[in-house]
């Protein structure tokens, strides 16, 4: 995962650009469901995920623009591993000072009851929200000044191009039992499939088939997802644990479990995905 986060001095300009790909993401915020004080928008532009945000289930694929307004609870649950993502976050002030009465009503509003927030777009306009993204992070401008307009027309831009767009992305409500049992392995519960049933109301039988058809993944490749990103987050860069450790902490049982896990998910090898780390 690569992050640029800038406080320009030509004023109320706070931009973040991420890009992530399968497995970038270390953060244990982001693989449990959390929300942003700042509204932002996620670009995909390679590869395909699964975005849970709010009570509902989208399905992304290149070109899926996504608004999240400030407050809006919301996670990445699975994804390719091709998988690329831009974020761009920006600090309420600047929406106020950049956007029209209804895009800051839309946007600056804590968690909103609106369903469409995922929508398609064009192949032109997402590879011309793209370029200038990767543009502005490699912008070298001490006063902020061509950044601040930069981001101004990315966000007018993009604001435009989801309004424009007709075509919302795959979306389905989560069913409440497949929330409150994603909810509890996301924040870490590794309890049995009877317990977990149990919590969530239903028999184990029932879960785990309602589970796989709504996320499109079975409640142990759910489970291993989230131990390979608890141990991507631990391990770190190596310096400050090793990998046994670090494994077994995520909840790995052994460490030959760990490395079949790990490489069924990733693609490659514990200490070769480490090399391909970008610094």
């Amino acid at each position: 995962m690569k992050t640029i986060s800038r406080d320009f001095k030509a004023g109320a300009v706070a931009a973040i650009v991420q890009r992530l790909g399968a497995h970038g993401s270390s953060s244990r915020e982001n693989a449990e469901l959390h929300c942003h004080p700042a509204p932002e928008f996620c670009l995909v532009t390679q590869g395909f995920s699964r975005f849970i945000i709010g009570s509902s289930i989208h399905s992304l694929a290149p070109a899926s623009l996504v608004w999240l307004p400030a407050g809006q609870p919301h996670v990445l649950i699975d994804q390719s591993r091709d998988h690329r993502m831009l974020i761009a976050s920006f600090r309420p002030l600047f929406v106020n000072e950049n956007a029209g009465p209804e895009c800051s009503a839309a946007l600056l509003r804590k968690e909103t009851s609106r369903k469409e927030l995922a929508r398609k777009i064009s192949r032109k306009s997402t590879l011309l929200i793209e370029s200038l993204l990767l543009e502005l992070d490699s912008m070298n401008d001490e006063s902020g000044n061509f950044a601040k307009a930069g981001f101004s027309f990315v966000f007018d831009y993009a604001w435009r191009a989801f309004c424009a767009s007709a075509e919302e992305s795959a979306r389905k409500e989560t069913h409440p039992a497949v929330e409150k049992a994603l909810g509890l392995l996301m924040r870490g519960n590794t309890e049995k499939l009877t317990a977990l049933a149990r919590a969530s109301g239903l028999s184990p039988s029932a879960l785990c088939r309602l589970f796989k058809a709504q996320t499109g993944l079975s409640i142990v490749d759910y489970k291993n997802k989230l131990k390979v990103a608890r141990f991507i987050e631990l391990y770190g860069d190596g310096r400050k644990n090793n990998m046994t450790a670090a494994a077994y902490e995520a909840g790995f049982g052994s460490y030959a479990q760990f490395y079949r896990i790990f490489a069924q998910i990733t693609g490659t090898s514990p200490r070769q995905y480490q090399k391909q780390r970008p610094g």
